[in-house]
């Protein structure tokens, strides 16, 4: 790698039976269940609370079951394939939630739950699939969705780290199970011509508005 074969140092003998090696195992790729995942991610520790946004990851990842709000078991054997070659077990997936910028709350769906996995990771190309906004500049990371502000992060050891925290599933009853949920009481009192919290409550348990944590200490 690296170089052009006029330039190689090996014999060709060598370079040949090297060649025969590489198409056999590109030979089984299709085979697979691939899952791109930035190999620093493997190599450096973390704080498991926090999360990054990976651009190269195919899927969420966590390494902490107990911040799932829903976890489904993998009974078949599935692996996660980093991009140094390097594999782990997935010992499941399931739903949580994370809490953004000014309280508003994404939900998100089918995350895996990776054991081996030094850093939690939230899918750059799926939120992009999902009509997230992502910007990246000066080493800020903002999200948007919808003309709506959503959340941000910053650059911490070369990678964008995302301001976040996850709301446990004993600190919520209930959530509509929908993908990439974004709610919050921000957007709802702003919504209903700044109604007080009172009538929020009132509402919710009415189902005229979706079910979220009211945050009355909000300015």
């Amino acid at each position: 790698m690296g170089h052009k074969a006029s330039d190689c140092r090996l014999p060709r003998r060598n370079r040949i039976k090297e060649a025969n090696v590489m198409e056999n195992i590109t030979q089984d790729v299709s085979d697979i269940s691939l899952f791109a995942v930035v190999s620093k991610v493997n190599l450096v520790g973390s704080n498991p609370r926090e999360w990054w946004l990976d651009t190269g990851a195919t899927w969420h990842v966590c390494s902490d079951k107990g911040l799932f709000n829903s976890f489904e078991p993998n009974d078949n054997g599935e692996k996660l394939h980093m991009g140094n070659s390097a594999t782990s077990e997935i010992e499941g997936q399931g739903r949580m939630v994370l809490k953004m910028t000014y309280g508003k709350e994404l939900t998100l769906n089918n995350v895996l739950y990776v054991l081996e996995i030094r850093k939690n990771l939230v899918s750059g190309s799926l939120l992009n699939k999902h009509g997230f906004h992502i910007v990246l500049e000066s080493d800020k990371l903002v999200l948007s969705k919808n003309g709506m502000y959503v959340g941000k992060g910053y650059v911490s050891d070369w990678l964008f780290k995302i301001n976040v925290c996850v709301v446990k599933p004993n600190s919520i009853n209930k959530r509509i199970s929908s993908a990439y949920l974004l709610e919050s009481s921000y957007v709802w009192h702003g919504r209903l011509g700044h109604v007080n919290y009172n009538t929020l409550r009132k509402l919710i348990n009415l189902n005229h508005i979706p079910i979220f944590q009211i945050d009355s200490k909000h300015k």
